[in-house]
């Protein structure tokens, strides 16, 4: 079994629950055929040892564990309930007890609450893992397990704030040294190397050295096994990461003075000695930042993938590193370089072992050629549609043409990619663009399936039914991949994803792209330039990840052992650890030149936070701390504007309240505006006396302030503060707001600022009262809205965005009205008004509410047609269509509902 307890990084409650699912259910092990998962408590014998790595619930050949043991009893309801370990429990029944403890509980709680149960719960399982440790009847490999899990459990309590986990691993591991059981004694070893490994990580005051000097003494002293050997590289591959190159080479070096004479470990030595000089060579960071637009690394990326490519004996690990690269390069339209490289590949594996892999290297080299051949050529493209027709490609004849290929189980361009391919075929569409997908599913009905959730506007060609091999025809080798044609038919770029699609759009059919940008003019105000935004789930850099394709898993070095335990990716964007306080101010205001779109990167902003904050914390001269810290407010404030915003506001608050009096003005101006800005956030606990004098202090800061994309939250809350007063007091301040906001720097809060000075207070939203109320439009889910639908039922339609504060406060209330009344008849449609589909994207995804919501340009007509000026904005329509009541308050429509039902 390998031993998952190596990366001392903080675990998310998922990622928790998944690894200890992991643990319990055997997935992620070494298994082979069609053995059983370890410990299944429904089978009808206990678990007994397996093959090497494994542990499986079936019974030895000769039928007999050692003598028969029959299933134990399952666990009482009332004990599983009460989270309570059961008196004279077996290893099973605990085992058991563990698996339902850490099952995610399914109740609505407060963050604190929630984080409580767990703790509670993580608790009760480290308990149940130690009983499992000295219980009379506990076989090795179970003692091994629960080793592995109270391990991990009281490492996620280090993480979640339990100052005595850390300590408590500690002598953990050093007391199993004494256990009677090898494979125990062996386990608390690597248990212990690895908290010095941790140790080094997190405190740049430690040395590696203690790293290379323990990691020496195991190789040498602990048995030989490829359990122990994938432990030890990724270990050295940490080191790497931490940039430390001279105590990695010194664990490599180790390494395979002990593993390196043995021919069973032969390949994985390899793999080792070709990794680490791809990570000596730093080739990710290279990349990456000559891919964020600093061409000084071109030449630096070229030299060092050439002297990667220099190593004898290659196999399919730096085969794999350099089709990234290329593919990368390819993408960036640097093809002299990519076939400079392609040549070397050529030399390199021009006698490789096994013949077979030679075959796979001509064929990546062969569909590389394939690729540069299409530039600035015509396209032929043919196949049968999803549909059951041919493609008719001459329809398509003048006009700009996006070609991708995708899968149905393709995870990443499901959740990243497609969302924005729906954006931009919406807004390029009628300036001449389409999209055709080539989908390489071999099963039709996964499309279909697909289908039924996700439809998507443009055709789709069905390989699995076209004649040939269209991806080899097109040298696809590594998702995703697309290309691009102009309207004259040629292909002008391939490797296109969605992150550049947009400004190569723009660029061939002639519009800027912020024509092709969906924006919301009305009153809602747009998001800043600098939403935070990631991905829904772990989405890797185009330029990082590869998936190779025509390969066989069982021919020759592609893939005859299996891969090393995969690592976990760090922030890319962190300063390099050693910089001076000076060298640490260039970095942050190098970071500041960046592109917008890489900006929106996850990892940025908060590289630019690290950096600042070690500037604070050093001996720097004053001026240096003063720019550090200023920048450090700035994209505290940047990042607060995400996921978890309270959380983050209070961390941004914690750092400004202290600094109201810097002598900097740049400081004290940041501290001051973020101060005002949280006390307008939470205006809906001031009591209703105390908004207007508020409400002039914010007109007083308009009116003095350089308004900038900073400030839109801030504008946001001060009109949702306006609609707190009475109705004859509103126009004041909204021609007063307006007039300062339209003095803006910022583009679209100016923008703004004249919505506001045009909207009347008059009878606001109450004019809607008994109207009849009709919406269409597209929903995120790509489909129309069928409006009608929702006769006879009360129907609240909330116009939000996910840049509004009030908006996201409102909407753990909305889904609980939700959830309490809508088997009552209930229903709630969205209205959502951001312009970056990206954010709303994101937030779909994490909280994932059960109701329709319109979106773009349809939501923006909806809110005009409606006069509709501040948000939230709420609708209460009865069962016949027609409004009964309006607020930008859900306790007032919970009251109206109340009524209505």
């Amino acid at each position: 079994m390998t031993h998952d307890f190596c990366r001392m990084t903080r675990l998310s409650v998922g990622l928790l629950v998944m690894t200890l699912l992991l643990f319990l259910s055997g997935c992620g092990n070494d298994k082979k055929g069609d053995e059983p998962d370890k410990y299944q408590v429904a089978d009808d014998v206990t678990g007994q040892q397996g093959s090497e790595g494994t542990v499986s619930t079936a019974p030895r050949e000769n039928g007999s564990a050692g003598g028969s043991i029959a299933k134990p009893p399952p666990v009482s309801a009332q004990a599983l309930n009460e989270l309570t370990i059961p008196e004279d429990a077996s290893p099973l029944q605990l085992r058991q007890f563990i698996e339902v403890a850490m099952r995610p509980s399914g109740r609505a709680m407060k963050p604190a609450d929630a984080e409580r149960d767990l703790k509670e719960r993580i608790g009760k399982s480290v308990k149940a893992a130690e009983q499992i440790l000295v219980h009379p009847a506990a076989e090795s490999r179970q003692r091994v397990d629960a080793v592995q899990l109270k391990f991990v459990l009281l490492n996620e309590l280090s993480s979640l704030g339990v100052v005595s986990a850390k300590e408590h691993m500690t002598l953990f591991a050093a007391a199993l040294a004494n256990d009677k059981d090898p494979e125990v004694v062996k386990l608390g070893r690597m248990m212990s190397f690895h908290l010095i490994v941790s140790e080094a990580i997190d405190d740049e005051a430690v040395s590696f050295d203690s790293v290379v000097e323990e990691l020496k003494a195991i190789s040498k002293e602990v048995e030989p096994s490829l359990e122990v050997l994938n432990q030890l590289v990724i270990a050295t591959f940490e080191v790497f990461d931490a940039n430390d190159s001279k105590s990695g080479r010194m664990c490599v070096d180790a390494i395979v003075s002990v593993y390196g004479n043995r021919t069973e470990y032969e390949q994985q030595m390899r793999d080792l000695l070709e990794r680490s000089l791809y990570l000596e060579l730093q080739l990710a960071d290279t990349l990456r930042e000559y891919n964020m637009g600093n061409s000084k690394m071109k030449d630096v990326l070229r030299n060092d993938t050439l002297r990667l490519l220099a190593q004898p004996n290659l196999g399919p690990t730096t085969l794999r590193e350099v089709i990234v690269i290329g593919n990368c390069l390819e993408r960036l339209g640097d093809f002299d370089i990519v076939r400079e490289l392609y040549r070397e590949v050529d030399r390199a594996y021009a006698q490789p072992r096994d013949p077979e892999f030679k075959k796979h290297v001509d064929a990546i080299k062969a569909a590389a050629i394939t690729r540069w051949a299409m530039l600035s050529k015509p396209l032929e493209l043919k196949g049968m549609t999803f549909a059951g027709t041919a493609f008719d490609w001459k329809a398509y004849q003048g006009k700009a043409v996006y070609v991708f290929f995708w899968s149905a189980s393709d995870e990443f361009f499901i959740k990243s990619e497609l969302p924005k391919l729906l954006q931009m075929y919406r807004t390029y569409k009628p300036n001449g663009l389409e999209l055709v997908g080539i989908n390489v599913d071999l099963n039709v009905e996964d499309v279909r399936n697909f289908f039924n959730f996700q439809p998507m506007p443009w055709t789709t060609i069905l390989a699995a039914r076209s004649e040939g091999d269209i991806p080899k025809q097109f040298g696809v080798v590594a998702f995703p991949f697309g290309l691009l044609l102009n309207p004259e038919g040629n292909v002008v770029a391939i490797q296109v994803d969605s992150q550049i699609l947009a400004t190569k759009i723009a660029s061939i059919l002639g519009v800027s792209e912020d024509e092709g940008t969906s924006s919301i003019d009305a009153e809602p105000i747009p998001s800043s330039t600098e939403p935070a935004t990631s991905d829904p789930v772990p989405t890797p850099d185009p330029c990082q990840e590869t998936v190779l394709t025509g390969q066989d898993d069982s021919d020759g070095d592609v893939a005859k052992d299996k891969p090393l335990p995969p690592l976990e990716k760090t922030n890319p964007y962190l300063a390099r650890k050693g910089m001076s306080p000076v060298q640490l101010v260039e970095y942050i205001l190098k970071m500041e030149d960046k592109p917008t779109g890489l900006r929106k990167r996850p990892g940025f902003k908060e590289a630019i936070v690290d950096a600042a904050e070690r500037v604070v914390q050093s001996d720097a001269a004053e001026n240096l701390v003063g720019v550090a810290l200023e920048q450090k407010l700035r994209w505290m404030h940047v990042i607060s504007m995400g996921d978890d915003a309270e959380e983050k506001i209070q961390a941004m608050l914690k750092v400004a309240r202290p600094h109201l009096d810097h002598p900097l003005d740049a400081v004290r101006q940041w501290s001051e505006f973020i101060v005002l800005e949280y006390e307008v956030l939470k205006i809906d606990d001031v009591p209703l006396e105390k908004v207007t004098p508020l409400l002039k202090r914010l007109e007083e800061f308009f009116a003095e302030a350089r308004l900038e994309d900073h400030h839109l939250r801030l504008a946001s809350a001060a009109i949702h503060a306006v609609n707190r007063i009475d109705v004859e007091s509103r126009e004041e301040f909204f021609q007063s707001f307006g007039k300062s906001f339209q003095k803006s720097a910022s583009k679209k809060l100016a923008s703004y600022g004249k919505k506001i000075a045009g909207a009347k207070s008059g009878g606001g939203m109450a004019e809607l009262l008994g109207k009849s109320l009709d919406i269409r439009g597209q929903t995120g889910l790509g489909t129309p809205i069928d409006w009608e639908s929702y006769r006879g039922r009360l129907v609240l339609v909330d116009f939000w965005a996910t840049w509004c504060g009030p908006c996201m406060r409102a909407a753990p209330d909305i889904r609980a009205l939700y959830d309490r009344h809508h088997e009552q008849g209930f229903d709630v449609v969205g209205i959502n008004l951001d312009r970056d589909p990206d954010a709303l994207t994101k937030y779909l995804d994490k909280e994932n509410p059960p109701w329709a919501n319109v979106i773009a340009e349809d939501a923006k007509k909806i809110a005009e047609e409606l006069g509709i000026h501040a948000i939230p904005a709420l609708l209460l329509v009865d069962k016949e269509g027609k409004i009964i009541a309006t607020s930008h308050s859900i306790s007032e429509i919970a009251a109206a509902l109340k009524k209505a039902l």
